[in-house]
């Protein structure tokens, strides 16, 4: 048996490799007033942000902007796992356009790709009306697309179309929903793509409903078989108005259900009325879960849950809560429950708080009460069990007058374990909050949490946009590194064919093993490892002599390290 002496050293990686080591001064800071990250401060307004979490604990930041010769385009901006903004200064455009692009009415603009990117869609004015191209970015950021996208919907003749829905499922593919105003109607279609932009579902899609009404709103979500259902806003009938329909596509784009869809009923067996949809989510069997707003004055919060055969298992209203906007709605996997972040009134009239329930997929009932918990804000992420909240508050009178983005983190008993300011500002009301401006918040793969926010600080400018990454304690900017010094031992250092480390947290662990010409090695999971102390033996008789670079993955960060391998 042949022996192998390593010899490791601190090294930066070459200029060629995509690996990112830890820069030499990370821009998180813990400090609220001026810790955040800029992401964009050109002179234009910047507005409409979308936020997505890439693979190596990357964040994906795209907006409007007022840039370029048309009126709006979309650019985008890549923050690594330490704040710094790997793209162009102030992002680069999603597409080399002089026309107009936007995201349209679609809440769901970026969605994850599957291998560690994310697929952008948006609505594009090129030539003259309004179609659906997109752009897939790998997990650098980099275009993949072609410098002026991929046309998703290439719709004949001059009729508009309006992205209004984008999944991504398990199996690799993604499902884009529409709308488009033929003979004076407002119809439905969807399409079924590969991760590569291939269409599967004809050119046009197929359609949904092409009922003689408006049909809007819609939302679906995968049904984990390669299909997708879909729930809308139905005015078919003046007297039947603004009710819930759906439908069910198998995964060859087949309705399963009646043609031009099915009209929803509650567990009593009545029709649903509806005003605005959010997000819906899978259930993982083949059904899934939406909440919406009723109409009228109360807009009281009512939710389902729908299997894929058009049954509704179970009802949710909450009648006597005016549920005003519904921020967000997430699953926790690690609980297993379903979370909502809103703003509602639920007991005096003009009294509003920002609440958040929590709901038993099984069942439909809430462990916080009707009312919920006052946790809530305009963004969140599932962390812990839990998740974490993110609130915009204004206050106009001493001794603390101005603004304040606040985070909360809720455990999945409803405790709240901490409350830590995230952004402050001495001017009231200079970073807005608007539907059309929302707050964005992405899980990072390590359970920390990055938000994004547009930003009025900078006076001399218009609306910039900033972000700041929350750490699961609740403590700001980045965790300690992975890896610490101890006397006479170098930490990282490898003792004959043994890898000695320190974590600070623990969480799962990988080491890889790179060629200079970034290719992949060695790949090695060490699976979930505590806090401390650690040695582990690592798998190299198949490496020839020469310099490597190792890798090692940690839930704080990656350390890396440079290795000389010689017979």
């Amino acid at each position: 048996m042949r022996k192998h002496a390593l010899i490791l050293a601190f090294a930066a990686l070459p200029a060629t490799l995509w690996l990112a080591a830890a820069p030499a001064r990370a821009q998180w800071t813990n400090d609220p007033w001026n810790g955040m990250v800029s992401v964009c401060n050109a002179p234009e307004d910047q507005s409409n942000l979308r936020i997505c979490a890439l693979a190596g604990n990357r964040t994906f930041i795209a907006w409007m902007d007022e840039r370029g010769p048309a009126d709006y385009s979309i650019y985008y901006q890549i923050l690594d796992a330490f704040g710094n903004a790997t793209r162009e200064p102030n992002g680069e455009p999603v597409i080399d356009a002089n026309w107009f692009i936007g995201w349209g009415t679609c809440k769901s603009s970026i969605v994850p790709d599957g291998q560690g990117g994310c697929i952008a869609v948006f609505e594009d004015d090129r030539n003259g009306t309004w179609d659906i191209y997109g752009q897939r970015f790998d997990s650098l950021g980099n275009r993949l697309w072609g410098a002026q996208g991929l046309p998703l919907v290439p719709w004949p003749g001059t009729w508009d179309t309006m992205p209004k829905d984008l999944n991504s499922d398990s199996l690799g593919n993604f499902f884009l929903s529409w709308a488009t105003g033929i003979n004076g109607n407002c119809d439905i279609y969807i399409q079924k793509f590969t991760a590569e932009g291939l269409r599967l579902w004809g050119e046009c899609g197929v359609p949904v409903c092409t009922e003689m009404a408006i049909q809007d709103l819609q939302q679906s979500v995968p049904d984990g078989q390669g299909g997708i259902l879909d729930v809308w806003m139905d005015e078919r009938s003046g007297w039947e108005e603004y009710k819930l329909y759906g439908q069910h596509l198998d995964a060859d784009g087949n309705p399963l259900w009646q043609p031009n869809g099915l009209r929803l009923r509650n567990t009593q067996g009545a029709a649903m009325w509806v005003q605005d949809i959010a997000e819906g989510l899978p259930d993982g069997h083949g059904g899934g879960y939406w909440f919406f707003k009723t109409p009228g004055g109360l807009n009281n919060l009512q939710g389902i849950h729908l299997t894929g055969q058009g049954r509704t298992t179970w009802w949710l209203n909450l009648y006597y809560n005016w549920a005003y906007t519904v921020f967000a709605v997430c699953s926790q996997p690690e609980s297993g429950g379903i979370w909502i972040s809103d703003w509602e009134c639920v007991t005096l009239p003009n009294v509003y708080t920002y609440n958040v329930h929590r709901i038993d997929p099984a069942t439909g009932t809430l462990p916080f009460g009707r009312f919920g918990l006052p946790y809530g804000g305009q963004a969140m992420a599932p962390v812990g069990g839990g998740v974490m909240t993110f609130r915009l508050a204004w206050s106009y009178t001493a001794p603390h007058p101005g603004t304040r983005l606040t985070a909360m983190r809720v455990d999945s008993s409803g405790r709240l374990i901490w409350h830590s300011e995230v952004v402050l500002s001495h001017i009231v009301a200079d970073i807005p909050y608007s539907p059309y401006n929302p707050l964005g918040a992405v899980t990072m793969q390590n359970g920390d949490a990055v938000v994004a926010f547009h930003d009025w600080r900078d006076t001399t400018n218009l609306q910039n946009i900033s972000a700041q990454r929350v750490q699961s304690n609740g403590s700001l900017g980045n965790p300690p590194t992975p890896v610490t010094s101890q006397e006479g031992e170098l930490i990282g250092g490898i003792s004959g064919t043994m890898l000695s480390f320190v974590l600070p947290a623990a969480g799962e662990v990988r080491i890889e093993i790179f060629d200079l010409l970034g290719r992949l090695v060695v790949r090695e999971e060490l699976g979930y490892q505590a806090a401390g102390a650690h040695r582990t033996r690592l798998e190299n008789s198949g490496l020839a002599s020469g310099i490597y670079l190792l890798r090692l993955n940690t839930p704080v960060g990656c350390h890396i390290i440079k290795m000389v391998v010689f017979h």
